[in-house]
């Protein structure tokens, strides 16, 4: 996580995009399918909240000049748990071909984009929002 907690000090985000590491029910109690996605939702949750802000956490960082930094806002993707909801009606045709370019898994779906415009339809009033991406919003403030 050095890395990590290093990148946002150095690039200083005001938003970190990452996955959710959980999934299901609102307890929070079926976890993620994909081990690599629950591995950086937890490195990139435990970075923002704890160790970049942290003035104890990487020393070494402040011997290069690298302040503790706080990030505004983070938006977890991929989790049943929405509150945050981005129109994404303009860019929705580079978004297919985007997920389509991830050929070992989306590449032959028969009907990726009815998919995609599908599967927030749980969460958003999709007269708002036609296209939209839905995330959970955390401010770690």
């Amino acid at each position: 996580m050095p890395r990590t907690s290093r990148a946002i000090r150095e690039e200083r985000p005001d938003i970190v995009l990452t996955h959710d590491p959980h999934a299901g029910a609102p307890r929070y109690v079926t976890y993620q399918l994909h081990p690599d996605h629950r591995a950086v939702g937890f490195a990139a949750i435990d970075a923002v909240y704890f160790r970049a802000p942290g003035p104890l956490y990487y020393p070494d960082h402040a011997a290069a000049g690298l302040a503790p930094y706080r990030v505004g806002e983070m938006l977890l993707t991929m989790g049943d748990h929405h509150d945050h909801f981005v129109d994404i009606s303009t860019t929705f045709a580079r978004t297919v071909e985007a997920v389509r370019a991830h050929a070992s898994q989306w590449g032959a779906h028969p009907d990726l984009e009815g998919f995609l415009r599908r599967r927030p339809r749980r969460s958003v009033d999709l007269a708002v929002f036609p296209s939209a991406k839905v995330f959970r919003r955390l401010t770690p403030g």
